[in-house]
């Protein structure tokens, strides 16, 4: 899902309101934030 929204969204706000209305939840707090999406996109070197 964040590869094509890599490809597709114009910046990380709108991927991480993505996840989150798909509702994609991450393992703390369960709310996606632009800086989470940053990290992962960063993380697996996906741009």
């Amino acid at each position: 899902m964040l590869r094509i929204l890599v490809r597709e969204a114009n910046n990380l706000s709108e991927m991480a309101r993505t996840l989150n209305n798909e509702g994609f939840t991450t393992s703390r707090d369960g709310k996606s934030t632009a800086k989470k999406v940053s990290i992962l996109i960063n993380r697996y070197q996906l741009k």
